[in-house]
């Protein structure tokens, strides 16, 4: 129960105070890690921009396959 709260507390942190913190959400990913046009949870710099940047982690072919599914 307490979870997505302490994450919601952690992006909006993030955003107010510009803290550029690296997270896991879900984010519009258009090109990174081969999905197009799709909100995917990955790793992702917020700051006061919102989703600053998406970061494209190294994966396996089992995690890639996997990703595709999902």
């Amino acid at each position: 129960q307490y979870a997505p709260a302490t994450s919601v507390i952690a992006m909006a942190e993030a955003y107010l105070f510009e803290q550029k913190r690296l997270l896991h959400c879900a984010a519009y990913v258009d090109g990174k890690y081969g999905l197009e046009g799709l909100y995917v949870g990955v790793p992702c710099i917020i700051g006061a921009g919102g989703v600053e940047q998406i970061v494209e982690i190294e994966l396996d072919d089992e995690a890639k396959g996997n990703l595709q599914v999902s």
